[in-house]
């Protein structure tokens, strides 16, 4: 594992949103997927920083619903968009179900409030 890898740069400092990432593409064994996933939490906190969200505390279900639209707009078809927001799911589960309340480096605390009515494999194209 390279510790390229596992860096999912975002504007300014490491936030709880960065933890979290890298806690979850850590948590795969194969570096093709860890890579894969980084690129795809990367894009997404992209996104959220163009839209003047935090990944954590602001993202509800139709800003992943705009986010998804955003992609199709770019030309990728369904199946590959459905195939990101998987990846998203994932993230964002990893996060309820294994950190919350947890302190994580830096001293943050990790909630899942931000994530209320967040469901993105709920968030497939038509």
């Amino acid at each position: 594992m390279t510790t390229s890898t596992l860096i999912l740069p975002v504007a300014g400092e490491q936030d709880l949103a960065s933890w979290a990432a890298v806690a979850f593409v850590a948590s795969y064994s194969s570096p093709g997927t860890r890579q894969a996933y980084t690129t795809q939490l990367r894009l997404w906190f992209d996104w959220c920083e163009q839209h003047h969200l935090e990944p954590l505390a602001d993202v509800r279900r139709p800003h992943v619903e705009l986010y998804a639209r955003d992609l199709e707009g770019r030309g990728l078809a369904p199946a590959t968009v459905a195939l990101k927001l998987v990846v998203l799911t994932g993230c964002y589960r990893d996060l309820r179900r294994g950190a919350a309340g947890r302190t994580l480096p830096g001293g943050a605390r990790s909630t899942s409030e931000g994530l209320a009515g967040v469901d993105p494999a709920r968030s497939r194209p038509d």
